[in-house]
């Protein structure tokens, strides 16, 4: 298994005189931290992890053919400096969310002080994905008006009227920086309402092929908005290149 060796080329929108190696010692924990500390009294960062060609997920519907060391480790860097991962529920029902907690090294910087981030399943039909641990902390996040599972504690279900609503929710809570990891309705969603503060790609030196699943699905809201981002972050590894992206501000 190679090494996890990264080089900042960008950082904070400026082009580095030379690379700054990055790798998965104290050390270049800290210098990734620094770059990816959330801005601002509130902000919500989505990151996704796709292929060359575009694809988030293979014909089997998940993302396991896109992982890596090195996708692991810029992902869990996001997460360590997230106050609550916000995620649909097919995603947790695909793929192994029951006790996120981002990379040891760096949780300290976490905006809230909290060990761990609290986890955020959004889910419109109250179908619970096995295994969630409630007392993590675990929300369920649920379209007003849809029936409410009664297996899971009440005090920790976040019925919501829009996304908006859900963002306003969560930071009135004190989950000041939101993660949002997918998937891609969800993040369309995100998009289409303008509550996306940054964008984080990772992008798998692979490509996955005819019948992948789009960065945005295939039903993207029709009212998707176009938007102007700014590049902030390039890293670039030997498997994955990682690309951030903060919405640029309207004049």
């Amino acid at each position: 298994m190679p090494a996890i060796a990264f080089n900042l080329v960008l950082a904070q929108g400026e082009v580095l005189p030379s690379p700054l190696p990055v790798t998965a010692t104290p050390c270049g924990e800290e210098t990734l931290a620094e770059e990816l500390l959330p801005a601002g009294d509130t902000s919500l960062r989505a990151v996704m992890n796709r292929s060359i060609d575009g694809g988030v997920a293979d014909s089997s519907g998940t993302s396991r053919g896109l992982r890596s060391d090195e996708d692991f480790f810029v992902f869990s860097a996001c997460r360590a400096l997230a106050d609550a991962i916000v995620v649909g529920a097919q995603t947790v029902r695909s793929e192994p969310y029951r006790r996120p907690k981002g990379r040891a090294g760096i949780r300290k910087l976490r905006p809230s002080g909290k060990e761990f981030p609290a986890l955020v399943v959004v889910t419109a039909s109250g179908i619970l994905p096995p295994g969630l641990d409630p007392d993590w902390p675990t929300y369920l996040a649920i379209p007003t008006g849809s029936d409410l599972p009664a297996a899971f504690p009440q005090e920790r279900i976040l019925p919501f009227g829009s996304l908006p609503d859900l963002r306003a929710q969560l930071h009135q809570m004190g989950l000041r920086h939101l993660l949002l990891e997918g998937g891609p309705s969800l993040l369309a969603g995100f998009l289409a309402e303008s509550l996306v503060d940054e964008l984080c790609l990772s992008e798998s030196h692979l490509t996955l092929g005819a019948g992948s699943t789009p960065l945005l699905g295939g039903d993207a809201p029709s009212a998707q908005q176009s938007a102007r981002w700014r590049l902030e972050t390039l890293l670039v590894g030997t498997e994955v290149t990682f690309s951030r992206y903060r919405r640029r501000k309207i004049s």
